[in-house]
């Protein structure tokens, strides 16, 4: 009798745990996507801390920017900023001020847990006076500076906790813009070993 009821206890709890491991289970494949909100402000915020930047590209123009205004063009993953800019050619001592417009791509860094930006590129120079002779070395410098400003710079950088969530690892797959920020949707992820 003591031992019918030493093995009865035994199959108990081996039924409660394999009960459990399976509820378990059943809760985690129930586990989807889920979305993570990055609102403009914090965006902005962290575009706000990488200026005022002076660069002198070709060694023959100095071009200051500060101020950068960050715009989000809503589903099309891209994103503009218009910054004021300094100009000063190293030749002369005339001095040009205006805004440039920088663009690019939004793209996820798994790697880098970040949001960057992919083919920056420089939309528009706007300068007070500026001679069309110099219009061209000023384009030139500013792309040049454009992929210096945005190459291995991460725009937002996700915290530990967007990476796992109800004990399931999560990676980030999609990306979409919004008016009022980015909307970033994690899968869980597959493990195949």
């Amino acid at each position: 009798m003591m031992k019918n009821k030493f093995w009865m206890m035994r199959w108990s709890a081996l039924a409660v745990a394999l009960l459990a491991t399976a509820m378990l289970g059943g809760c985690l494949g129930l586990l989807g996507p889920r979305s993570v909100e990055i609102p403009l402000q914090r965006l902005q915020a962290g575009l706000d801390k990488k200026f005022p930047l002076t660069q002198r590209p070709l060694a023959l123009i100095d071009i200051q920017l500060s101020n950068p205004k960050l715009v989000l063009q809503p589903g099309t993953n891209r994103m503009s900023a218009t910054m004021d800019a300094s100009v000063a050619p190293v030749f002369t001592s005339r001095v040009w001020r205006g805004t440039f417009t920088l663009s690019g791509l939004l793209q996820l860094d798994s790697a880098r847990r970040a949001v960057m930006l992919a083919q920056p590129q420089i939309d528009q120079i706007a300068l007070d006076g500026l001679d069309p002779a110099v219009s061209a070395q000023v384009a030139r410098g500013a792309s040049i500076l454009a992929a210096q400003i945005m190459r291995d710079t991460p725009l937002y950088t996700f915290g530990p906790e967007d990476f796992r969530y109800g004990g399931t690892n999560f990676i980030p797959t999609k990306i979409v813009t919004t008016a009022s920020g980015l909307v970033v949707t994690f899968s869980p992820e597959n493990r195949t070993n």
